[in-house]
């Protein structure tokens, strides 16, 4: 369990080739079933993340619509770091933030 070794209290949501939650503070990546969330929202995160090397090898193909792409997964990463936000409401979580896609 990383998260609970982690001393940092600051996570951010951002899609890589791994889960999309991390330390903001130490840039640990933790796992998903670390966390007291709904099986909907892992679900949701997950279905988002694995989206990333996709969008990376459209991306690396230089795809002429890519910035329409990237647009719209930061749009619904942005969701889905309110719905976690929320859900970790009662936790000694003090942030949750988001970095968009990075490619």
């Amino acid at each position: 369990m990383r998260f609970k070794n982690c001393k940092h209290k600051n996570l951010r949501v951002e899609a890589d080739f791994a889960d999309p939650i991390w330390c903001s503070d130490c840039d640990t990546n933790f796992e998903l079933e670390e966390f007291p969330i709904s099986n909907e929202l892992v679900k949701e995160l997950s279905s988002w993340a694995l989206e990333y090397p996709e969008i990376f090898e459209l991306a690396e193909s230089e795809y002429e619509d890519i910035e329409i792409i990237k647009g719209e997964h930061n749009f619904r990463g942005k969701i889905l770091k309110e719905k976690l936000q929320q859900e970790l409401i009662n936790t000694d979580i003090l942030s949750v933030t988001f970095r968009s896609i990075r490619l």
